[in-house]
């Protein structure tokens, strides 16, 4: 997904700052990097976490109109500066580890040192401290309900979706308690509920069919035709969302993927039972999709009864 996101327009009803869009969507492919494990994609990872970081200072540097200064440091102690302004802690060791990760950077980008797989790990988390700084000491944002990060930000951005919207903040305030599962659960309806609202849809029907008695042997012809339109769809799907179908197979796989039985029952299907650092990027992931598809006018904002007649035929979901 590109970051390239200064030219966008705004979400509505709620800024969420394009900063915190691009550094989101930055310390997900760093850790990314991370994960692969090569000295190339360690070193990779140090670059993408603190321009995720410096990003953010820039936003918060910039707070109250101020111009932003050309050298890192004095960008740092503005940003710090303006924090305090707004009646807000600094967190403790936080410009430490900041520097840390730019030092660990310039080195590798102007005398080829190869960073320690420690140098990026503590990057991204120190940019992930960052980030919570933002709602808190930003003005513009902080109309958002109390504890709102991230998710909560786009689900105030898409309230005129306000089922997607809820699943959203029920992902974050599941996993602001833990509950991993609950906050993986939420995700997947989230996700579900914005694929009902594509413009256009991104799959032809997403209603299962009638269930009709077939002869076994046109049965038997149709299985195969199902099976490759099942491959097809995950590729198309994630394409048409503007995401890699390896990152939205791997975000489906954590999430869980939707089956709704009807009658109110309803599961969420994952191979394996995933960590909090999984579902986290994972929700993350969902909502910049989320968020990318407000921007572009991709996401059906209205009425769902409306929503339903202009993409799926006037036909409504069962939950």
């Amino acid at each position: 997904m590109s970051t390239d996101v200064e030219d966008a327009p705004e979400l509505p009803n709620v800024s969420v700052p394009r900063r915190w869009l691009a550094s989101v969507e930055l310390s997900i492919s760093a850790q990314d990097a991370l994960d692969r494990g090569g000295p190339v994609d360690t070193m990779v990872s140090v670059m993408l976490a603190d321009a995720a970081s410096e990003a953010l200072l820039g936003h918060l540097a910039g707070i109250g109109g101020d111009a932003l200064p050309e050298h890192w440091d004095k960008l740092l102690s503005q940003a710090v500066s303006n924090v305090r302004a707004q009646d807000v802690t600094w967190p403790p060791g936080l410009g430490a580890a900041l520097t840390s990760c730019h030092k660990a950077r310039n080195a590798a980008v102007h005398n080829g040192v190869q960073p320690s797989v420690s140098d990026a790990d503590d990057g991204i988390r120190a940019g992930r401290r960052l980030m919570a700084v933002l709602p808190l000491a930003d003005p513009a944002i902080r109309a958002l309900p109390d504890g709102a990060g991230f998710l909560g930000a786009v689900a105030e951005a898409v309230s005129g979706a306000p089922e997607l919207a809820q699943a959203l903040r029920d992902a974050e305030m599941h996993l602001g308690s833990g509950r991993v599962i609950e906050a993986a659960d939420a995700g997947a309806m989230a996700l579900n509920r914005a694929l009902y609202r594509t413009v256009p849809p991104v799959w032809p029907s997403v209603y299962p069919r009638p269930r009709i008695t077939v002869e076994r042997e046109f049965r038997d012809l149709l299985e195969p035709i199902g099976a490759q339109l099942s491959f097809l769809q995950s590729w198309v799907v994630p394409l048409a969302l503007g995401v890699k179908p390896v990152d939205y197979e791997r975000m489906v796989e954590t999430l869980g993927e939707w089956v709704d039985y009807g009658g109110g029952r309803w599961e969420a299907r994952r191979p394996h039972e995933p960590s909090e650092r999984e579902v986290r990027r994972a929700l993350e992931a969902l909502a910049l999709i989320v968020a990318r598809m407000a921007q572009s006018g991709a996401l059906f904002v209205g009425e769902l009864r409306e929503a339903m007649s202009r993409t799926h035929h006037g036909r409504f979901p069962r939950w």
